[in-house]
This record gives C-alpha cells, sequence and structure tokens, in this order.
C-alpha cells in the first residue's frame, strides 16, 4: 500500500474504479453514466492533456441537475508566474488532437519557465515576489528534454498543461458553454483563498446568450484577465 507507513490510512476511503488511460468514461461501467449527483475534481484540471475531454465526460456521468466541484490553482501565485492563461482555443486544440500525452512543448515549459519564490513553490497574494529558476542551466535542460520527447513521448510525464486566473476560467466555460461544447456552466465561484479557487459548475443550465450580451461579458472577462495578471506583481 502506498501509505502504508503514513499514519491514519484507515481514513483513506476505498476506491471504486480506476481510472488509467483513455476517456474518463472508460474507467467506469456504462450503467454509471448519468448516476452522479456531484463530482469532484481539486487541482486535477490543470493536470489533464485534454481538459476539455474531462468535461465532456464528466457531463455525461452527472445527472441532469449534477454538480462539478473544481478547485484550480491560480497561477499568479505558484510556480506557473510566468505561463500564459489557457484559452478556449487551447482547449479546442487538445481536443481535437485527442491528446493523452502531454506534449514536449508543455514539457520543455514545464522545465525552463517554471519557478520559485523564495524557496517556495505557492505563496499568498501579497507576498514579495523574487522569482527563481529550478536549476542553474534549466533552458538547456529543458531543449534537451524536448529533442528526447520528439523522438519518444510514449510515457506518461506529467506537468500543468493549462494555466488560469480566476477570470480566464470563467471565460473559457463561457466561451465553450456558448459555442454548445459543453453543458456546464458556473454556479458559483467563491472568492480566491490564497493560491487556489474554487469554482462550482451545474449541469444543463446554459443559456444562450445575444450577440451583443456574449460579447459585453466575454470582453469584460478579457479585460478582467489583464487586471489579475497586473495584481500578480503587486505587493502590498
Amino acid at each position: 500500500m502506498k501509505y502504508k507507513d503514513h499514519q491514519n490510512t484507515d481514513a483513506i476511503e476505498d476506491i471504486d474504479f480506476v481510472w488509467k488511460s483513455g476517456s474518463l468514461l472508460t474507467a467506469l461501467p456504462e450503467g454509471h453514466q448519468g448516476s452522479f449527483d456531484a463530482l469532484l475534481a481539486s487541482h486535477v484540471i490543470e493536470h489533464f492533456p485534454d481538459p476539455l475531454g474531462f468535461l465532456q465526460a464528466a457531463s455525461s456521468l452527472l445527472k441532469p441537475d449534477g454538480l462539478l466541484s473544481l478547485v484550480i490553482p491560480d497561477k499568479r501565485y505558484m510556480f506557473d508566474f510566468f505561463k500564459f492563461p489557457s484559452t478556449t482555443g487551447d482547449y479546442l486544440w487538445s481536443h481535437a488532437q485527442r491528446l493523452d500525452r502531454h506534449t514536449p512543448k508543455t514539457i520543455f515549459e514545464n522545465i525552463s519557465v517554471n519557478v520559485h519564490n523564495n524557496d517556495q513553490i505557492v505563496w499568498s497574494p501579497g507576498v514579495p515576489v523574487q522569482p527563481r529558476f529550478f536549476g542553474d542551466d534549466c533552458l538547456t535542460s529543458g531543449f534537451q528534454r524536448f529533442n528526447q520527447l520528439l523522438l519518444s513521448s510514449s510515457d506518461y510525464e506529467d506537468a500543468h498543461a493549462t494555466f488560469y486566473t480566476p477570470a480566464s476560467f470563467q471565460l473559457i466555460i463561457l466561451e465553450l458553454g456558448q459555442l454548445g461544447v459543453v453543458d456546464f456552466s458556473i454556479h458559483a465561484m467563491p472568492a480566491p483563498a490564497g493560491c487556489e479557487f474554487y469554482v462550482y459548475l451545474k449541469k444543463g443550465v446554459v443559456t444562450a446568450e445575444s450577440t451583443e450580451n456574449l460579447s459585453a461579458k466575454r470582453l469584460a472577462l478579457l479585460s478582467r484577465i489583464f487586471e489579475e495578471l497586473a495584481e500578480q506583481v503587486t505587493t502590498d
């Protein structure tokens, strides 16, 4: 058992199904589709090579009024500090490519761009930021790994593939819902807490927006993303 030398292993929940590869739907018998009241994924969505595929599978598993609860790292206050927020286009492209492994580009940036702040990989808003790379020659190391993966990328290598601020995630869900690609909209989104934020997605409540209203909402969220990015380098 992986945690046999740790305390309180009796508190670990029993595992009913193990998801190893392919769509999340393949990890459960067909009869379980549409049977769940809620799904919880904490610090998971940023790891998926194909996050759109995950959202679509989650929608299929939930009941018509089901809820998907997400805890998402805020890239402004962690080692993804210098990464740009992911977009709806990133979601659409990775899904169209049927990605089930991270690309050499993702691994290259994971090695060459990740930073720590005074030896901390996450920190709180308002903390002075003095970023440092992981390693003295991370650019060369990242390039070497990039070239290795071009030759062989059969094994899964974990990394953050998508990066978020609260507004950037709101924008993705809004746009995917309006495009009819996912059957989710944001049910609730509490104020961010430290280096993460919480999102509750409700299934089956996507309302078609008029062109004018949709444009206004998109522009407001795009503007908010730039404000959030400015906040990440502002300290008290």
